[in-house]
């Protein structure tokens, strides 16, 4: 904290220059300055504050849109009777919630496999990860567009290659939010981890998808969807023993954690 804290001084005294005040010279000034520093900290702070509780508002009107039942169709009607929340009797209300659980999600409390019901019906874990992965791979097919026509990198794996471990990044926090939950060790660590777990998976696609590009005469976006459609799959499996320190389950997963508690706080509640 002290280390971000010293970062936003430093931004505070920039802005102060650009403005043609000058970093003060006498102490004075530097205690004025410093307590514009602070001023500048907290006013950070709250922005960030108030973005979060624009995030939570909007989870909390979107958990406040219901569907009738009679909707619904009727297999949904048999899944909702089968795997639905069992606080709830089945015909006690005429109106199911779409979907339910986002607040705990939007503040970092839980990730969704753990908290989102969708009509009462709570997805698998699988599921979340694929929602995850859908959209971390369209930010590689971005990245994948502008190394190949922007760049000019005229080698389809290599374009793969250098997407997909960029996207890592991005699939970490992504994940981290909808599939597996906090993370273990920090943020710093379990993104080494997933980086070490995932080499060898970007060394595998990378030969993969030179052979469809030379063998099978693949174009480069076909060869780069047929290499998505193992490669999340596996992913997924990696990410599972990796996510915590012992290899065996997501954190979030572990019956004591924060994130179970407050799984049965929002069973209770609804």
């Amino acid at each position: 904290m002290a280390t971000r804290r010293e970062k936003l001084r430093e931004q505070a005294a920039a802005t102060s220059e650009a403005a043609g005040s000058g970093w003060p010279k006498n102490s004075d000034d530097v205690n004025n300055n410093d307590d514009e520093a602070d001023t500048f900290v907290d006013n950070k702070k709250e922005e960030r504050r108030g973005n979060a509780t624009r995030l939570v508002r909007i989870a909390n009107r979107i958990e406040s849109i219901e569907i009738s039942r009679h909707r619904l169709g009727c297999c949904c009607r048999r899944l909702l009777k089968r795997y639905g929340s069992s606080e709830i009797p089945v015909e006690s209300s005429s109106s199911v919630v779409l979907v339910s659980g986002l607040s705990p999600v939007v503040s970092g409390a839980a990730p969704a496999s753990d908290t989102v019901r969708i009509c009462s019906i709570r997805p698998p874990r699988y599921f979340f990860y694929a929602v995850s992965g859908f959209l971390c791979d369209i930010i590689q097919l971005f990245i994948d567009i502008v190394v190949h026509i922007v760049l000019g990198v005229n080698d389809p794996s290599l374009c793969w290659a250098i997407g997909f471990a960029l996207s890592i990044v991005v699939r970490h926090s992504s994940h981290r939010y909808l599939a597996f939950g906090a993370y273990v060790g920090g943020y710093w660590r379990s993104l080494c981890r997933m980086y070490a777990g995932y080499s060898v998976i970007i060394a595998l696609s990378t030969a993969f998808n030179h052979l469809m590009i030379r063998v099978a005469f693949m174009p480069h976006y076909v060869a780069f969807a047929t290499t998505l459609l193992w490669t999340g799959l596996v992913n997924y499996f990696i990410l599972k023993r990796l996510w915590s320190f012992d290899g065996k389950t997501p954190h979030s997963c572990k019956p004591n954690s924060s994130a179970s508690k407050t799984v049965d706080k929002l069973d209770s509640t609804v």
